[in-house]
């Protein structure tokens, strides 16, 4: 969802009068709203468009069963049922939504909903648009032949060995990752741990080790 798009905003819910409190809220604060009253009209209206954000309220069946709607990647779903907003929040949790809306509506906590879904769809975009410029592997391990991706990763590492002392087991602790893996990739990306002299910069400097030629057959 490009910044400047009007986000749209499925309200899935049995009771007209939900919808008829809720859309207007969400129009005024420039959003695309479309109504479902059944789960046939929720299952049409996703199928559509895949929304920032849908509004269900749990009481509607869906054709498929809930986990057709609910696991869906990249739609965010909150929960909001009037006869029951005192287990709104277990309810939620319980059927994997990412937040939930109490009842009688309360118009501050819809809108910090909304502006968490959109940053939420914003942020899977942006990963995804990453992703999408990974082709393949890449040559060798020098800055101009790396991914983006990898390029990220070459330089957390070099982070992390800096912070470290240059002590990889404590390195993949802060990164996260097993130490036979931080020493994989240090071989990968041709990372190498070189100590300058003292009194000079006790801190380990790294820096790129050029990839051997590939040899030549005559």
């Amino acid at each position: 969802m490009a910044p400047g798009v009007e986000p749209l905003v499925v309200v899935a819910a049995a009771d007209t009068t939900a919808l008829l409190e809720v859309g207007p809220l969400l129009r005024d604060w420039g959003c695309r709203v479309v109504a479902a009253g059944d789960g046939g009209q929720v299952a049409a209206a996703v199928a559509c468009e895949l929304p920032a954000l849908l509004l269900l309220d749990p009481t509607i069946e869906q054709p498929g069963g809930s986990d057709e709607v609910m696991g869906r990647p990249g739609l965010s779903v909150a929960l909001f049922d009037k006869r029951d907003g005192s287990h709104a929040g277990e309810t939620a949790l319980r059927r994997g939504a990412f937040d939930y809306l109490t009842w009688p509506l309360d118009p501050h906590r819809l809108r910090v909903i909304l502006a968490h879904a959109v940053e939420r769809r914003r942020l899977l975009e942006r990963i995804s648009k990453l992703e999408s410029d990974v082709a393949g592997p890449p040559v060798d391990g020098t800055d101009e032949n790396l991914r983006a991706i990898d390029r990220l990763e070459k330089g957390a590492i070099i982070d992390a060995l800096r912070r470290a002392g240059g002590n990889v087991r404590q390195a993949a602790r802060l990164l996260g990752f097993g130490q036979a893996t931080v020493y994989r990739k240090i071989k990968r990306y041709h990372i190498e741990l070189r100590n300058r002299p003292r009194p000079v910069e006790p801190a380990p400097e790294f820096t790129t080790i050029p990839p051997s030629p590939a040899p030549t057959c005559v």
